[in-house]
């Protein structure tokens, strides 16, 4: 293999020296070593990786045709078109086709509204503080509003079906300003409203279906109110982007969750513009790294603010530092580090 940050042009020792492979061949020979070392086949992960290729190469046609946005965070949010370096399949998309999700893809530039449902009273199940969903539009009388993710709606339409039909489900349109989707794909940043709103897709992206899991909901406030007291320790603005409920229906309690999440009001210092950590790495124009003059200072900085927030919390708890750790700049010095989402939830 060669290249660095992306490895290319890959070769296979045969009898008389080196032979170029394709991404195909790439594929089986990938399978097959997995195999050989672990002794158990996975007929998937094939499939996965391929999807994965083809959807980058849709997205980079994509990215081609499309405007990079201005405001520097939703760049750093959307750059990461490779993703996980050292996943077989960081892009796949659950082998749809391009046209069912490119309109919803963070790396293409994706922005778009909500679509918003009228959830008939009786049916609404929700924990926590979930009132700025009501501030999205208005619900006819004996309903309350739920914002849905488009593409949700359409990978579960079938399930949905009935509830539309006998009017447990109505339609309402949409909203009147666009969201959206940061690097996590399901979570989509309102800037009006100064929201993240996390959605259920029914597809596979790189190791699970991308559902919010009952048994995660249920947890959600006892969890939250954990982390929000660890970080409250630190000094500074707040760390934390708090979880602060969600409303779904009980007939589709996984399917049409949607949990709401604080924003950045009162969380950044002064004159920072936040960026995600892990666009850093990939790179995007604008990037900070890209002017630092002393480099090794700059990751000191940073690490000074991640380290501390991502393994001295408290006790019991944990935040993932794969892609949610925000850093905000004072010109091109890391000064904080508000976090989003725990790495996972207790099931007990």
């Amino acid at each position: 293999m060669r290249g660095t940050r992306r490895p290319a042009e890959p070769e296979i020792r045969v009898a008389d020296g080196w032979q170029r492979v394709g991404h195909t061949e790439l594929v089986k020979l990938v399978a097959e070593e997995l195999r050989r070392h672990t002794g158990l086949s996975n007929h998937e992960l094939p499939a996965e990786m391929l999807d994965s290729r083809d959807a980058v190469a849709a997205l980079l046609a994509a990215r081609a045709r499309a405007t990079p946005p201005d405001d520097p965070y939703r760049l750093s949010e959307q750059s990461l078109l490779t993703g996980h370096t050292h996943h077989p399949a960081p892009k796949a998309r659950g082998g749809g086709p391009a046209a069912g999700w490119l309109p919803y893809a963070p790396e293409a530039y994706a922005r778009f509204p909500l679509t918003l449902l009228g959830l008939r009273e009786d049916t609404v199940v929700e924990e926590g503080d979930t009132s700025a969903l009501d501030a999205l539009g208005t619900a006819p009388p004996g309903y309350r509003l739920l914002p849905a993710h488009p593409w949700q709606l359409d990978l579960a339409g079938p399930e949905l079906a009935a509830a539309f039909a006998d009017g447990r489900l109505v339609r309402l349109g949409t909203t009147g300003s666009d969201t959206w989707p940061t690097a996590a794909i399901r979570t989509l940043y309102t800037p009006e409203h100064d929201l993240f709103l996390k959605f259920s897709l029914d597809v596979r992206i790189t190791n699970d279906i991308r559902r919010l899991w009952r048994h995660d909901l249920l947890a959600l406030r006892r969890t939250d109110a954990a982390v929000c007291a660890a970080f409250e320790t630190f000094d500074g603005p707040p760390a934390w982007l708090s979880d602060r409920g969600y409303r779904t229906a009980d007939f589709a309690f996984e399917a049409l969750a949607v949990l709401v999440r604080d924003g950045f009001g009162g969380r950044l210092l002064p004159g920072a513009t936040p960026l995600l950590a892990a666009g850093l790495v990939e790179g995007f124009d604008g990037s900070p790294l890209d002017r630092a003059a002393d480099p090794e200072a700059w990751w000191a900085a940073y690490l000074a603010q991640v380290v501390p927030r991502r393994w001295r919390p408290s006790p019991g708890t944990a935040s993932s530092s794969r892609r949610i750790c925000r850093t905000p700049w004072w010109p091109w010095t890391p000064t904080a580090c508000p976090c989003r989402r725990c790495t996972g939830t207790p099931r007990a």
